[in-house]
């Protein structure tokens, strides 16, 4: 039997700022990209943020100009004993259409620097 992925977008690591809210509460906190995708991104946070919760997040892609801004839910959250953070990982549910290919052409880029 054949494995498939159930990812529709390619990912790569990444170590970028993001700023991030729950959605509503309009209190703004800091934490770091470590994983990006079209679909979505994987956070690490000193905070403590609830499986299911919606938020908003907005970063700025390394050697691009402009602010990508995404709402998103967290789909999966645990606390990473090897960096002493909150891993939160984001499936995005808003993201204009310009943001979601500026994310992918980074990683195709990014992929291809690699090589």
């Amino acid at each position: 039997m054949l494995k498939t992925s159930r990812r529709q977008f390619e990912r790569t690591s990444v170590d970028i700022a993001v700023s991030y809210s729950i959605e509503g509460a309009g209190v703004s906190e800091t934490a770091r990209a470590i994983d990006l995708s079209g679909g979505g991104v994987r956070i690490s946070s000193v905070k403590q943020l609830a499986q299911g919760a919606h938020i908003v997040l907005d970063f700025h892609l390394p050697k691009t100009e402009g602010a990508i801004v995404a709402h998103g839910r967290l789909v999966m959250s645990f606390f990473d004993g090897k960096s002493k953070e909150y891993s939160h990982g984001v499936a995005f549910t808003q993201i204009a259409q310009t943001h979601q290919e500026a994310i992918v052409e980074f990683i195709r880029q990014t992929g291809r620097a690699q090589l």
